[in-house]
């Protein structure tokens, strides 16, 4: 579904420049297809020039700080 507001547009337009919302968003849903480009989110990240690194942090579950 494709949000196009004044003051909100769904999928963002740089998503596709930024590997620290692409690389998450691989993890979790890589055959996803844009419904704008019509590109796999696979496929984005392949091509995205953002050289940058993203870095994993160690979350805990929530479940594992949370007494009962």
């Amino acid at each position: 579904s494709i949000v196009n507001e004044e003051q909100l547009i769904i999928p963002h337009p740089q998503l596709i420049f930024r590997k620290f919302v692409l690389v998450p968003l691989n993890e979790i849903a890589p055959d996803f297809i844009h419904p704008v480009l019509g590109k796999s989110i696979s496929a984005l990240l392949t091509e995205c020039t953002d050289k940058s690194e993203v870095d994993y942090i160690n979350i805990p579950a929530i479940s594992s700080i949370i007494p009962n």
